[in-house]
């Protein structure tokens, strides 16, 4: 095995002979003339860093884009420079020190970041800013094109010293020809190849402002471990994904400002490297997805992740995937949450993971609320609704010791249009509930009922959002006709456990063009808590599309809706029996 070195500041590629006293000046020169071979080791001079400032703080605790200093930095850093930051949250260790951003200006008292931040509300939340020394700032016309297979076993590693005797950092990598909040080109570009996995193995690496910092052909895999992604693309090319050697059992990558698909594209979901290829170790994301760009139709698995978002997307919820399909997620979940009292603009007022579909498995879920305790931080982990391509059925397994009513949920709609064909299971220790989406969750109980084996049990989870509908999945559903009858009505045996307010369930028929509330469209009130009741529900007097029960033989779904979502409520159902005349 051989080591080659390469400092892109002050090596050589005509006089260099890649030793550590006398590198070469690019990757590129170091493959193809060491000539680098299965084993081999380059190793890449990096970029320090220097904390300038311990106490920053953000101007508003709301969305915002301005750190206000507690020093004066105009003589230290400079408009369009990358920098860290490290937002220090009380309960959130998880989000200091790798977060990277953009000065878009500064002045002698505050600086204005490409970044939003937002925070719950906690007076005492700062940041530490970080400088970034010996970024190595380079054109695109100085980008690397590097033959794809050839270097599938060597290792290039970033972040070294000047003398190469230790990892001081990451190797940054920025593209000067554009300015913040503007990327473009590639950097290291891979062409076409024959294998999956197409590249070396990349270490401690940070790609700024590329549209692609490392490149792939179309659907082909770059390996990484402890890769930075600033104001780029989640991916290595044209669907293509980043892997993990199994050699690693989890190595890290960081996403700033990014958008396009991660981890693989949907649409190439085949090119995901399978088992026994040698590239199944834990992808860990760190996501930074504080700007208006979005993931969409992503697909793959990545080993847990740590979250910080203000991107907002459909219903009020803020999401880093806005479309997801076998998108899998295991591992231990950090997430920001959102207050919804000190969040009072038309943004996102709920956290969430995805829309569309996806399977959650976690070992831990962190919601971080700087101190903060009640039901205002709401989650909506997955959203799915009309209009997304990648529909489908969506599992959630809460970590071991935790049950649905130690987090609090959020309504996924603004409208009553939850009629499709999407389903989501939640698994917490008191067994699997079912529902669309997190709304309302139901499942068997053996214990509590009335009459017969079983009742359903609902859970109706609190929590406050950008909208305050939520809704069951289909309960029950009857023909409108039998023989010369119809339907008339609903008789529900009914049980409320635990929810003291008046006026805040109903059932509705979803059928049509519409959802109509049955007669009585309230039900359960505060003076009922423990009782088993008996319900009536009128359809006609209610039901406006009158024309699909009088004129036709149809099949008429309901549901429940929640109009208040305070506070998790509980209701059993005995039976569901349809009355015709």
């Amino acid at each position: 095995m051989s080591n080659f070195h390469v400092n892109y500041l002050t090596g050589s590629d005509s006089t260099g002979d890649g030793t550590t006293g006398n590198p070469w000046a690019t990757l590129k020169y170091a493959l193809e003339n060491g000539p680098a071979i299965a084993g081999d080791v380059v190793k890449i001079a990096g970029s320090t860093t220097t904390d300038v400032d311990t106490a920053a703080s953000p101007d508003s605790n709301n969305q915002t884009t301005v750190i206000n200093t507690s020093v004066d930095l105009t003589g230290v850093l400079a408009v369009n420079d990358v920098i860290r930051v490290s937002p220090n949250m009380s309960d959130g260790p998880e989000f200091d020190g790798w977060m990277l951003t953009e000065i878009v200006s500064l002045n002698a008292t505050s600086i204005t970041t490409r970044a939003k931040w937002q925070f719950p509300n906690q007076a005492t939340t700062n940041f530490t800013i970080t400088k970034i020394n010996d970024q190595i700032l380079t054109p695109a016309t100085s980008s690397e094109s590097i033959a794809s297979d050839t270097y599938i076993d060597v290792i290039v590693e970033g972040g070294y010293n000047n003398t190469f005797t230790s990892i001081v950092g990451l190797t940054f990598i920025v593209n000067s020809d554009v300015t913040a909040g503007s990327r473009a080109g590639n950097f290291y570009t891979f062409t076409s190849g024959t294998e999956n996995v197409v590249t070396p193995l990349f270490k401690n690496f940070a790609m700024c402002r590329w549209q692609f910092g490392i490149s792939t052909p179309f659907g082909k895999s770059a390996q990484i471990a402890n890769l930075h992604i600033l104001n780029g693309q989640g991916n290595p090319g044209a669907g293509g994904g980043f892997v993990v050697p199994t050699s690693l059992s989890e190595a890290g990558i960081y996403l700033n400002d990014v958008d396009n698909s991660f981890p693989y594209s949907g649409a190439t979901a085949l090119f995901v490297p399978k088992a026994g290829e040698n590239y199944i170790g834990g992808l860990k994301a760190y996501l930074n997805q504080n700007r208006d760009r979005s993931l969409n139709f992503s697909t793959g698995e990545v080993s847990g992740f740590d979250w910080y978002s203000v991107y907002y997307s459909t219903f009020g919820t803020s999401q880093f995937w806005s479309e997801s399909i076998n998108l899998g997620i295991n591992g231990d979940i950090s997430l920001v949450g959102y207050d919804f009292n000190a969040i009072t603009t038309g943004f996102a007022r709920n956290t969430g993971i995805t829309a569309a579909q996806a399977n959650i498995n976690c070992n831990s879920l962190n919601i971080v609320r700087n101190g903060q305790t009640g039901f205002e931080y709401s989650l909506n982990l997955i959203s799915n609704y009309l209009g997304k391509k990648s529909q489908g059925s969506s599992y959630i397994k809460l970590p071991t010791g935790s049950v649905l009513e130690d987090y609090l949920w959020a309504p996924t709609s603004n409208a009553p249009t939850i009629f499709f064909p999407a389903t989501l299971s939640i698994e917490d220790d008191n067994g699997i509930w079912n529902g669309l989406t997190n709304s309302i969750l139901s499942k068997q109980n053996l214990v509590d009922q009335e009459t017969g084996d079983s009742c359903l049990e609902l859970k109706c989870l609190g929590g406050r959002a950008y909208s305050q509908f939520q809704s069951s999945g289909i309960l029950a559903a009857f023909k409108s006709k039998i023989g010369a009858t119809r339907l008339s009505s609903i008789e529900m045996r009914i049980k409320n456990v635990d929810n003291p307010s008046t006026n805040t369930l109903e059932l509705k028929i979803q059928i049509g063009e519409g959802v109509y509330p049955l007669n009585p469209a309230a039900i359960l009130s505060g003076s009922s808590i423990g009782t088993w009741t008996t319900v009536t529900f009128n359809i006609i007097s209610a039901f406006q599309a009158g024309e699909y029960l009088l004129t036709r033989n149809t099949i008429v779904p309901m549901t429940l809706s929640n109009l208040n979502t305070d506070y998790t409520k509980t209701i059993l159902i005995d039976s569901i029996t349809p009355i015709y005349a």
